[in-house]
């Protein structure tokens, strides 16, 4: 058996590094296609939630967030907003914010040609009154949802995951406007 030279185990080790890499791109595409396929299947039967991760305000500030508080959330002909931040106040819904709810109306979904979703719809109810703008890009279940009120012009954008209402790990305050 031969020695083999350090250039040639050098070669061996990036070569195995490359096939290494290239399995998990395409382990973790495949993952991001699943997840996008269940989010597709979640917004055609108005039953999903975008767990936030960031909120970007007015002014494109962005504002990290704990996404089992923070969320957008349709299910059974309703819509849930709820906003909870970290702090010493604990606002109307007892977590930090406040927690909207409302019916949608005027629902309306687009495809682009490069499979990207936009998905629109009206949602009113006893303290909200607005236009809500879901984007989902190809390939991935990570969306925006943007928030825009139809009495005061002030907009806010969810950015996180979208996943089917069933898998979601959301808490809901009890308490909502």
């Amino acid at each position: 058996m031969q020695a083999q030279t350090k250039k040639e185990l050098r070669a061996k080790r990036k070569a195995h590094r490359e096939c290494m890499r290239m399995h998990n791109r395409m382990v973790r595409e495949q993952q991001n296609m699943i997840a996008y396929q269940d989010a597709v299947k979640a917004l055609k039967s108005n039953s999903w939630v975008l767990q936030a991760n960031t909120l970007f305000n007015n002014f494109g500030a962005a504002i990290p967030v704990t996404n089992n508080l923070n969320f957008v959330a349709m299910d059974n002909n309703q819509v849930s907003l709820q906003l909870a931040f970290n702090g010493f106040n604990p606002g109307p819904n007892g977590l930090g914010g406040i927690t909207l709810t409302g019916w949608p109306s005027s629902i309306n979904e687009r495809v682009d040609k490069n499979g990207n979703i936009t998905y629109t719809f009206n949602v009113m109810g006893a303290a909200l009154f607005a236009q809500v703008t879901v984007r989902l890009g190809y390939g991935s279940n990570y969306s925006t949802v943007t928030v825009s009120s139809n009495t005061n012009g002030r907009e806010l954008t969810f950015s996180g995951n979208l996943v089917p209402y069933s898998q979601s790990n959301i808490f809901q305050s009890g308490f909502s406007f």
